[in-house]
This record gives structure tokens, C-alpha cells and sequence, in this order.
């Protein structure tokens, strides 16, 4: 005969709080942790901006914290299929630097970050999460909407993508590059960016 082994309340009350994490949306957690991700990067920044570094510095900071070869691919979208592998490698190497002063400009710089404040954050496509933050930096602006996209690597998180006031990093740059491709082609593009990275870092345009 099979033995029924009663539950009690206080492990009833544990086997109902089980079910309700285990039927929560994988989001959920990850949107937690996101926040927690750009929260501790935000404080990172603010530490650099205080110890008065470079902008290379703060630029070190967000390459470890950006999935670069992905962001790579989705700026250079259905031409990332079109090119060879050297075209990519050398891409790759170009935009590394590209899109890092880009992130950092759109950061005010190196000197100028006073106050990161996470207001939101929501689930976007795939496992994806928009953390918004309110960024308010030294020059005595208003504070600016950065909204965050972060996705999650096996137990951690990198930035794809950096939404200032509604303008997307990734958007604009596609549109920029695919205009660059359609006239000149991939070579076109890759001096470009060559032509970009060899300029002293006040008279590159706006990346």
C-alpha cells in the first residue's frame, strides 16, 4: 500500500511559494538583475568621473560591460551576412573603438557624470530587458532619459543597445552605415571607420 504523507501548513506555504517563482516569466528575474547590472555600472562611472580620469578609462569600463561583436552585427544588420570573414574581423576591430566613444559621449564624458538614478525597467523581445535611467551630469542641464538595453550571458549581463531621448545607438547606426555599404560597399565602410579611428579624438565626428 502507498504511504500519503501529510504536509504540513508551514510546507504548504513553501510548496505554494515554489510554484509561484517557478511559474513567474524567465524576465522577471532577469529584469532584477539587469537593473542591479547597470546600477553597479552606473556607480562604477560615477567613482571614474570622481577620480578624474580620461575618457579611455570610462571607455575600458563599458567594454567590458557591452557585447560588442553583437551590437557589431546588429549595426551592420543583413550586410554582416554579405561579408567575408576578413571583412568582419577587420569591422569588428574598427567599431570597437567606434561605438565605445559613442556610448561615452552619449555618457557626457569622463568628468561630467554627477548622478545615475534607474527608474524603470520592463522586459523587451527574447530575454532582453530595458533598464531607463536618469542621467544628470555637471554642466547643469536638465537630466537626460538613457534607457538601457541589456541581455543576459549565462550569469551575467552585457549592453546591446543605448537609447538616448528615444535615439537608438544601434537604429542610427545601421541607417548610417547601410546608406555608407549601398553607395561604396563593405570596403567603403571600412575606411570610413578607418579614416574615423585615425583622427585626433576632437576632430572625429559624432559616433
Amino acid at each position: 500500500m502507498r504511504t500519503i504523507t501529510l504536509i504540513k501548513p508551514d510546507g504548504l506555504r513553501w510548496l505554494l511559494a515554489m510554484a509561484v517563482v517557478l511559474l513567474l516569466p524567465v524576465g522577471v528575474a532577469a529584469q532584477d538583475s539587469s537593473e542591479e547590472f547597470i546600477r553597479k555600472l552606473a556607480q562604477e562611472a560615477i567613482e571614474l568621473s570622481r577620480s578624474n580620469v580620461q575618457a579611455e578609462q570610462l571607455e575600458r569600463l563599458l567594454d567590458r560591460s557591452t557585447d560588442i561583436p553583437l551590437v557589431g552585427r546588429l549595426v551592420l544588420g543583413r550586410y554582416w551576412r554579405a561579408a567575408g570573414d576578413e571583412q568582419r574581423q577587420y569591422y569588428l576591430a574598427l567599431f570597437r573603438g567606434y561605438v565605445l566613444a559613442g556610448i561615452t559621449r552619449r555618457l557626457g564624458g569622463a568628468k561630467r557624470i554627477e548622478k545615475v538614478e534607474v527608474t524603470d525597467s520592463q522586459p523587451a523581445s527574447g530575454h532582453d530587458s530595458m533598464v531607463a535611467t536618469m542621467i544628470t551630469l555637471g554642466n547643469g542641464a536638465a537630466p537626460s532619459r538613457v534607457e538601457w538595453r541589456v541581455r543576459q550571458k549565462g550569469a551575467s549581463y552585457r549592453i546591446v543597445d543605448v537609447v538616448v531621448e528615444g535615439v537608438s545607438l544601434v537604429v542610427t547606426n545601421r541607417d548610417q552605415f547601410a546608406a555608407i555599404v549601398a553607395e561604396s560597399g563593405m570596403d567603403g565602410l571600412l575606411r570610413e571607420l578607418r579614416d574615423w579611428s585615425t583622427r585626433p579624438a576632437e576632430q572625429r565626428p559624432a559616433a
